[in-house]
């Protein structure tokens, strides 16, 4: 399928199974809500160290905003296999309930969890961490030099601290694409651990562009609407007040509520992902493997052994 077709492939089935999907996706959405809001109320977490430039409280927001994302990727992929069960239900024609899909998901929780922890491991934290040594080797070459004595730091400064970060994101997009599919494989295939991410990284190729356009396009749309929901949050505070003379503080009212609207956006748009994550695998099976071919075979009482399992047994190594 071309990537308008799997998007539209996509949202065939968002919109079939809508209240499965998002019933599902606002569990995890409503926990990362709680952990907001007690940090809001109690910890406070992004103030607890008070930077004392503007640049430098620049850097230690994106360190907060940053562990608060590991937070909700492990907080999320209970329910990542859930939709997946869900997903691949419908596109089979043996729809699963949410209750289900839930049940599916916790028989299998451990392995599960593991597959998480690898996907962490290799597409969050050795990019940040290959980042952050590049960033302090560079930074103390620089300093060295002089590069950080101005009021204005140079452009070759910030080139240090831009250009690691960027080389980050970029690794981070690759291996994420290329890991994509591993959550797939685990539910439909039967295979566990570390050579769920092997498979995984079969199947995307030729097609990573593809799995990075989509995750894009979603991620797009989520920030897009987002944004949009702040603002008209913002307005509704300023016609409250003006035309009612209603304070509203920020703590007490405006941050909960928006966090509130954060989580209902994310139960609204974080199945896409999972789902079209489905059906790319089911293409890439297709179009490396001819798994249409193996249905029909299986369909008119033909014995062929599934090609996943034909790769996993003639392969002899992997080219990471």
């Amino acid at each position: 399928m071309t990537l308008g077709e799997i998007l539209d492939r996509t949202v065939t089935i968002y919109r079939a199974r809508f209240l499965a999907l998002v019933g599902i996706a606002l569990i995890p959405a409503l926990a990362m809500f709680s952990i907001h809001l007690a940090d809001h109320a109690l910890l406070q977490v992004g103030h607890l160290f008070r930077p004392p430039t503007q640049r430098a409280t620049y850097v230690w927001n994106f360190v907060v905003g940053l562990f608060f994302y590991h937070v909700s990727t492990l907080v999320s992929f209970p329910m990542l296999p859930a939709l997946t069960r869900v997903g691949s239900g419908q596109i089979m024609g043996s729809p699963v309930t949410s209750w289900e899909a839930i049940r599916f998901a916790a028989a299998r929780f451990g392995g599960y969890f593991w597959i998480a922890l690898l996907k962490v491991l290799f597409q969050l934290i050795l990019p940040e961490v290959a980042a952050v040594g590049v960033i302090a080797a560079a930074a103390f070459v620089a300093d060295a030099i002089g590069a950080f004595n101005d009021v204005a730091w140079s452009p070759a400064a910030w080139a240090i601290l831009i250009l690691p970060a960027l080389g980050a994101g970029i690794l981070f997009a690759w291996i994420g694409a290329s890991l994509s599919l591993a959550f797939p494989v685990a539910v439909i295939e039967p295979v566990r651990g570390f050579r769920t991410l092997r498979r995984s990284w079969r199947l995307t190729r030729g097609s990573r562009g593809r799995v990075f356009a989509i995750w894009f396009t979603i991620l797009a749309i989520s920030w897009i609407l987002g944004f949009g929901l702040q603002r008209c949050l913002w307005w509704i505070v300023v016609l409250l007040y003006w035309r009612f003379h209603l304070v509203l503080t920020a703590n007490g009212f405006y941050v909960p509520i928006a966090l509130l609207m954060n989580a209902f956006l994310a139960g609204v748009v974080g199945p896409i992902y999972p789902v079209a994550a489905t059906v790319i695998y089911y293409d890439q099976r297709v179009r490396h493997e001819g798994y249409d071919i193996e249905l029909l075979m299986a369909a008119a009482g033909m014995d062929a052994a599934p090609a996943s399992e034909k790769a996993e047994a003639t392969a002899v190594q992997t080219d990471w």
